[in-house]
């Protein structure tokens, strides 16, 4: 059964099995259905069995198609998206086919003959067989434009300006912006427009032109929370991120904006305000608390005067789930108690800050076990539940805290810390208290002035970033096959930093996005030095599961290669057992993508986890790699041999090659030979060298 996808991007139409022409038939007949019921819509039906689709003319000559009937339509139509509404469209419609919901609703853009962006609204169904496989898609375009060029009528303008009036008045002191999504038309508050250096008062595309305004930590955060509103997963945001002024600096902004419907339902406007605190107080307006420009200021002051303090970040887990149930209004309800709350039993008003979202911060005196005690009693409270409106809501929450005792160090640094600690209570440890630990090393050096220093490195050209390489070879012959990129870091101060001592919390910090984009582009164009002598060689680039959840972080890798002038089937992408934390349908929709464009996909450190093997069966993998912890003691261990023999007839099973890690010794290799291994990777053959060693010891 073939699916839509741009996976059939490019396959000419004879490489289709030929719709039989009772098929067709059946076909028209569900379009005319269709065509009938959707009144201002333009119709599409496609056939999955054989992936040919009618589509209606309208459509075809406005926007290029090459007709009416068409194999791979869904690849063809996936071309005139925005590129940067791609990802979430091929997202979308493959988790519609794999046993989603079958009502598939999504708004995009799309780009018209001019170049213009034009909203689109898709209403769709997927139409099962008896064996529940799905055999039918069809639905609607709902093309939002009433003119060619998709420039917007004076009536439209008039009526924004109507609305934007309307909207100031009761804005109090905010500025304010509205957009007229049918024409990705905007009109923002002149405040703004001066302020930020935007180019006018009214603009085409905003979104983007304030999205370059963001700052590049908060810019992924901003995206993703526009992102869930043109996706149907909420219908407002409020947030907080800076934005640059047009003198260079920034301001931090908290952003509240809302998603209004035309009569039927289809997002017309999106509008709101944006409140720019360099003008006003550090207070939250919803719970009165100071806010994170308030808590980032006074952390700034704490480490500048020295002054010892404990920091505990206490969070809401799921409270989008309490507002698409529930409302907003029940939400704010909720957060507005949870504040007040927090402040009653561990802080003080001067002391607790609502952060962004459901997270709060508390600045305390407390000891750990203090805190712990009062954080256990808040959990059992809240489990017991909240009675609002008659509404009764339970809630689950995370929590992490620190000593703030270093002060070589800034804010960021120290919310780094404290959220890695956060992501661990929320998903390793059930909520529990986690507590980032400022641990003297070996060489008394403090690890939290450390991070410092290397988080610093990523905004300063990535100074003191360094890659290595460990050679992967032939578990037959023992000829160089491949290598994988290992990222280190050192400095005058510190030496050189193993990876494990920073990356797992510069995981949780915005910058880090970043990082893996460098790490991508220098190994490429490293690894194409040695591909010049070893045409069979590959390169391995370890990904962290931040870096899989970006929206577009395929089209990224595939910018990357393009600009490197890489060849795609020479990369594997090593991912971890980490990726559980991310939603399977995701993980497995952005490696199937990856593997399209011939990307190998390798599983690491096979077997240290307790969902190796399920991620073996639900996702396409190319390469396992086993762990060394299983084969150091393969030369006596009987037990250890039988183990990897069954390791490795499970991943053949599903089509996987193994790579065993960890290889000290000749009878380590000699033993492993005997079990069907494709390659090895350690010590025996090298330890991580720079490029060039590679070049001289492997390619003479």
């Amino acid at each position: 059964m073939k699916v839509i996808g741009d996976c059939y991007m490019g396959i000419n139409e004879e490489q289709f099995d030929e719709i039989p022409a009772s098929r067709k038939a059946r076909l028209d007949s569900f379009y005319n259905v269709f065509h009938t019921a959707a009144k201002d819509g333009y119709t599409f039906f496609c056939d999955i069995r054989y992936d040919f689709s009618r589509w209606d003319k309208r459509v075809v000559e406005g926007y290029g198609l090459p007709s009416e009937y068409m194999y791979n339509a869904g690849g063809i139509w996936e071309q005139r998206i925005h590129p940067s509404d791609r990802e979430r469209y091929s997202r979308a419609v493959d988790n519609a086919f794999m046993g989603g919901n079958d009502e598939f609703e999504l708004s995009y853009r799309i780009i018209n003959d001019s170049g213009n962006s034009i909203p689109c609204t898709c209403k769709a169904l997927v139409i099962r067989n008896q064996d529940g496989e799905p055999e039918y898609f069809g639905g609607a375009l709902f093309i939002r434009s009433d003119n060619a060029d998709g420039k917007i009528p004076e009536t439209r303008k008039q009526q924004l300006n109507s609305m934007f009036e309307a909207l100031s008045v009761v804005s109090d002191d905010s500025n304010v912006y509205l957009c007229d999504l049918r024409y990705d038309y905007s009109r923002w508050a002149k405040g703004l427009v001066e302020e930020f250096g935007l180019p006018s008062e009214y603009m085409y595309d905003a979104t983007t032109i304030w999205e370059e305004r963001v700052h590049p930590m908060d810019r992924l955060e901003y995206r993703d929370k526009m992102d869930s509103i043109f996706h149907f997963k909420t219908s407002g945001i409020d947030m907080q991120y800076r934005a640059r002024r047009a003198d260079g600096e920034y301001n931090i902004c908290s952003g509240l904006g809302l998603l209004i419907k035309d009569e039927n339902g289809y997002p017309e406007y999106f509008g709101g305000t944006i409140r720019n605190h360099s003008h006003y107080n550090y207070v939250d307006v919803l719970t009165g608390l100071r806010n994170q420009y308030g808590f980032f200021t006074d952390i700034s002051s704490y480490v500048k005067n020295k002054r010892e303090v404990r920091i505990v970040v206490v969070g809401i887990s799921k409270l989008t789930e309490i507002n698409t149930l529930y409302g907003y209004s029940t939400g704010n309800v909720v957060l507005q108690y949870f504040g007040r709350y927090l402040m009653e039993h561990l802080g003080d008003r001067s002391s607790t800050y609502r952060l962004d979202g459901a997270k709060f911060a508390v600045v305390t005196n407390k000891t750990v076990n203090e805190v712990k005690k009062i954080y256990d009693e808040i959990r059992a409270h809240f489990r017991e539940g909240l009675d609002i409106d008659d509404t009764f809501i339970t809630l689950e929450l995370n929590a992490s805290t620190m000593m703030l005792d270093v002060y070589d160090t800034d804010e960021q640094t120290v919310y780094a810390c404290l959220n890695f600690a956060y992501n661990e209570s929320k998903n390793d440890k059930q909520g529990d208290l986690i507590e980032f630990r400022n641990d003297l090393r070996k060489d008394e050096r403090l690890r939290i002035a450390k991070l410092h220093i290397i988080r610093n490195s990523i905004s300063k050209g990535y100074s003191g970033f360094y890659l290595l390489y460990q050679p992967v070879v032939d578990a037959n012959t023992e000829e160089l096959i491949g290598a994988e990129a290992l990222l280190r870091w050192k400095n005058e101060t510190y030496g050189v930093v193993p990876p494990d001592a920073f990356i797992p919390i510069l995981e949780t910090d915005p910058l880090f996005p970043e990082l893996g984009e460098w790490i991508l582009k220098t190994t490429l164009e490293d690894a194409k030095k040695i591909l010049h002598k070893k045409p069979n060689f590959v390169v391995n680039v370890n990904l962290s599961y931040v870096q899989l959840a970006q929206i577009d972080f395929v089209d990224r890798v595939i910018d990357i290669l393009e600009v490197t002038e890489f060849p795609a089937d020479h990369l594997c992408l090593e991912i971890t057992e980490r990726c559980r934390l991310l939603d399977e349908e995701l993980l497995k929709n952005v490696i199937e993508k990856l593997r399209a464009r011939g990307i190998r996909v390798a599983l690491d450190d096979f077997g240290t986890g307790y969902s190796s093997i399920g991620l073996l069966k639900s996702l396409p993998l190319d390469v396992i790699k086993i762990d060394r912890s299983f084969v150091q003691k393969i030369e006596e261990d009987d037990a250890e041999r039988k183990l990897v023999i069954s390791i490795a007839d499970t991943a053949k099973i599903f089509g996987a090659k193994v790579c065993v890690e960890g290889i000290e010794t000749a009878g380590m290799r000699d033993i492993l030979r005997n079990y069907g291994i494709h390659s090895f990777q350690g010590y025996f053959y090298s330890k991580p060298i720079e490029k060039e060693e590679i070049i001289a010891n492997y390619c003479a």
